[in-house]
C-alpha cells in the first residue's frame, strides 16, 4: 500500500526505495542549502517511516519549540509560513514568536501545520507524529493506522480507510463481495484481535508487528436492539 509522506517539500511515498527517497530529497536539500543539510531515513514501511535531517543549529532539546529553519527543511515552506492568513501565512503556526534571528512555534503547532500540509498536498491521514529537534539533528517519525473493521463482508469502511492511507481490514463470518479478499479476514473477529491478525481470504498468512489502533464493529442489529420484538 502507497503511503504518502513531505520531507524537505518533495512529495514522497512509502513504494518508492530509501535510495530513491534519500537522492530525491537530498538533491532538493543541496539545491536550498548548499549541502548544508544531510537526509537520511531509518525506516520506511506501510505502517511508519522514521527520517532526520542532520544539520548545525542552536537548540534546547528540552524546549518543544521548532524554528523557522527546520519548518523549511521538513515542510519547503519558509518563513511565510509565519505570517497572517491573510497575506499566506497559516492560522495553526501563526502568531509570530521571535528569538534573536529566527521565528518559532511550538511543536504541537508545527504537527498540526504538517498533518494539514499532507492532507492538502495527497489527502493522506496519518494517527501519530513525533518530532524532536536537537542542536545536530531533527528526528521525525509519521505512524499510519492499523485498522480492523469487524462483521463487514462489504469492504465499504474499510476501502474508505485504506484511501486515506491507512492499514485497514475487513472481517467477517462472510466471504468479502467488496471484491478485495486480500484484505479481508474470513473468520471470528475475536480471533483475529487476539492473534493481531490470520489468513486472509486470499490464502495469505498476514500478522501485525503491532496492536490495532482502531477496531469498528458493525454486529447484525439483531443483536443491537429490541425494536422488533413481539
Amino acid at each position: 500500500m502507497k503511503n504518502y509522506f513531505i520531507a524537505n517539500g518533495e512529495i514522497l511515498n512509502t513504494n518508492m526505495s530509501i535510495e530513491e527517497i534519500e537522492s530525491q530529497v537530498q538533491e532538493s536539500l543541496d539545491e536550498n542549502t548548499s549541502g548544508m543539510v544531510q537526509f537520511k531515513l531509518k525506516e520506511v514501511s506501510e505502517k511508519e517511516v522514521r527520517m532526520f535531517f542532520v544539520r548545525d543549529f542552536d537548540y534546547d532539546s528540552d524546549t518543544p519549540i521548532i524554528f523557522d529553519a527546520d519548518v523549511a527543511l521538513i515542510t519547503g515552506v519558509g518563513i511565510g509560513a509565519f505570517q497572517l492568513q491573510a497575506v499566506g501565512g497559516y492560522p495553526m503556526i501563526y502568531p509570530l514568536k521571535f528569538a534573536g534571528k529566527n521565528f518559532y512555534t511550538d511543536v504541537t503547532a508545527f504537527i498540526r501545520f504538517y498533518k494539514f500540509q499532507l492532507f492538502e498536498e495527497t489527502g493522506q491521514l496519518v494517527e501519530h507524529i513525533g518530532l524532536r529537534c536537537y542542536s545536530d539533528r531533527i528526528l521525525m517519525q509519521i505512524i499510519l493506522m492499523n485498522v480492523l473493521v469487524a462483521c463487514e463482508e462489504s469492504q465499504a469502511v474499510c476501502l474508505a480507510f485504506r484511501r486515506l492511507g491507512h492499514n485497514a481490514y475487513s472481517c467477517d463470518l462472510q466471504e468479502c463481495s467488496g471484491g478485495f479478499p486480500e484484505y479481508h479476514f474470513k473468520g471470528d473477529m475475536f480471533d483475529v484481535i487476539a492473534n493481531r491478525g490470520g489468513i486472509l481470504e486470499n490464502g495469505t498468512k498476514y500478522f501485525l508487528d503491532g496492536n490495532w489502533e482502531l477496531v469498528i464493529a458493525h454486529p447484525p442489529c439483531t443483536f443491537l436492539a429490541v425494536s422488533g420484538a413481539r
